[in-house]
């Protein structure tokens, strides 16, 4: 009995069965061949997002840019600027230019012609010898003075201001000839419109 036991389960087991014992020793059960692998699951929800990482190292710097183009030109300096020429000297108790002055003069005529936009300051002195009234009188007789000669070189009477100061800002203090020939002067300042200084000016005296 036994043998023929063991003969069929070899004979299942050469089938593709398969054959173990189950409970008492002599208990056996048979079981099929496998059968194929189901079909895959459903996926299973995501999962948190994982922590940030390090930061990568910085990249070699790009290839430099086509140059700008370029800016407007500025305004030139020149024209936004005042000029103060040389003083024009007189002799003591004179109003005519002298003759080493008169290109002084020539000069400025010149400079304002070719700066139409400009105007000329002119500004009489005296030395501090003599009464106030007469070093006024004659500060504005040298400013005149130096006035018609810019006229008569071109330039307009509309563009010339001046003042007559008598001994007010002497330069030297000391009592000497040469002192005082610095104190009896006309100074000229010439300069854009827009910085004219026409309240600090007054029409100088008669001639």
């Amino acid at each position: 009995m036994k043998r023929l036991l063991y003969l069929t389960i070899a004979l299942l087991v050469a089938a593709g069965c398969t054959a173990r014992p189950v409970g008492e020793p002599e208990g056996w059960k048979v079981y099929g061949p496998q059968g194929p692998q189901g079909p895959a699951g459903l996926a299973g929800p995501a999962g948190p997002q994982g922590p940030q990482g390090v930061a990568g190292l910085t990249g070699p710097a790009g290839p430099q840019g086509p140059q700008g183009a370029q800016g407007l030109v500025g305004a030139r300096g020149a024209d936004l600027a005042w000029r103060q020429f040389g003083d024009v000297r007189f002799d003591f108790g004179k109003a005519d230019l002298q003759p080493f002055e008169v290109n002084e003069v020539s000069e400025a005529a010149a400079y304002l012609k070719e700066h139409p936009t400009y105007r000329v300051e002119l500004e009489g002195f005296a030395d501090p010898r003599g009464s106030d009234a007469y070093n006024l009188k004659r500060s504005g007789r040298r400013v005149n003075a130096v006035r018609d000669a810019l006229i008569a070189a071109g330039v307009q009477k509309e563009r010339i201001l001046i003042g007559a100061d008598g001994k007010l800002n002497t330069k030297c203090a000391q009592d000497a000839e040469e002192c005082w020939q610095q104190d009896r002067r006309v100074e000229m300042i010439i300069l854009p419109t827009t910085d004219f200084r026409a309240s600090s000016l007054r029409t100088g005296t008669g001639k």
